[in-house]
């Protein structure tokens, strides 16, 4: 990929995983884990199982039901959950760490941020934030998603270690990162690495497809048609759309983890919308999920507005204040942005 030398990101990664023969490693994942996070973690796990390697995958909260068919993820761990005391001793007795598509120590829980001070760290990402974690940096911001880089790294020193279930984890993890191959982040690539994945291990693309994306509970669809025709506005005279979520709104449809991922999309995919936003109440606050078109970063939005961050055009952020609160300052700061108006 221009502007990444895998072959040196490789070295780096081959002179890490040396160290992790024969030792316990911990591989985190960020809230609200993502199919490139849940499919990268996976994919590593496996493989450094296959070096001789202990490991365990460690989620700070619930994620998406419709992951769980992946091979292997069973396995994986919640932190918040019955299995608190047993991700604590593991962690604690793991003298190795990797941080799988995060390199920030707000992306999880602030107990298990703790436990990366004194540990060897190593972190595989593709966002733009800078890293506040000490560590191991194996960042490639131009890559389409954690597992491409994921893939590129094996593939150049660890091809012979690639089997079936990996393949299926890491296309999965590039399937989603890219909105089925169509975001902004998507180059000739990223269409050779799926082909190649598909062709070396006969992967059934169209079950995978149907595993993630058409899964939904009957309730789910339900919450997607109130969504559309009540909490879809758009701002007037601006190239911006947003999605509103109260407390009552999900709690209304008793929503599962990840059920409202990619509602953010329908406001984006409006005719002339541009700038398009979700937000999200929860106890603790607003989460907030920005997407765009073409040059507008909302990664720099989010980092100056709302404590976020993310990817040029797919970004997320926070906000302590109300939801009313939240989203008449999100509309108040469409004035400096006068390119997303109508008619310049």
């Amino acid at each position: 990929m221009p502007g990444c030398d895998y072959s040196e990101i490789s070295s780096l990664f081959c002179n890490f995983i040396d160290e992790c023969k024969g030792k316990k490693v911990t591989l985190l994942m960020h809230k609200n884990a993502d199919g490139d996070c849940i499919g990268a973690s996976l994919a590593v796990c496996m493989f450094l199982e296959a070096l001789g390697c202990e490991c365990k995958v460690i989620s700070t909260n619930a994620y998406n039901r419709n992951f769980n068919w992946l091979p292997y993820s069973s396995n994986i761990l919640i932190f918040n959950s019955l299995f608190r005391s047993t991700v604590v001793n593991y962690i604690d007795e793991s003298s190795v760490i990797i941080c799988l598509d995060f390199s920030q120590k707000s992306r999880i829980d602030p107990e298990l941020a703790n436990f990366l001070d004194g540990k060897r760290v190593c972190i595989i990402d593709h966002h733009q934030d800078k890293p506040d974690i000490n560590g191991v940096n194996i960042i490639n911001s131009e890559a389409s998603s954690t597992c491409e880089i994921i893939y590129e790294i094996l593939n150049i020193a660890y091809s012979d270690k690639i089997n079936k279930d990996i393949a299926t984890y890491l296309y999965s993890g590039i399937l989603c990162d890219t909105g089925h191959f169509i975001t902004q982040n998507m180059t000739y690539r990223v269409y050779e690495i799926a082909a190649d994945l598909m062709k070396r291990f006969n992967l059934e693309v169209h079950i995978i497809n149907k595993n993630i994306f058409g899964n939904n509970r009957f309730a789910r669809m339900r919450f997607l048609g109130h969504v559309l025709s009540r909490c879809l506005k758009i701002v007037p005279n601006y190239k911006v759309a947003y999605i509103v979520l109260t407390k009552e709104d999900t709690e209304k449809f008793y929503l599962k983890q990840g059920e409202t991922d990619g509602l953010v999309n329908y406001a984006l995919s409006i005719e002339n919308i541009e700038f398009a936003a979700l937000f999200n109440q929860k106890n603790d606050g607003v989460y907030i999920s920005l997407r765009s078109i073409g040059d507008f970063s909302v990664s720099d939005f989010a980092k100056k507005y709302f404590n976020g961050g993310g990817h040029k055009n797919a970004a997320g952020g926070f906000s302590n204040s109300s939801i009313a609160d939240t989203v008449s300052n999100f509309i108040n700061y469409l004035v400096n942005y006068s390119f997303l108006k109508f008619n310049n």
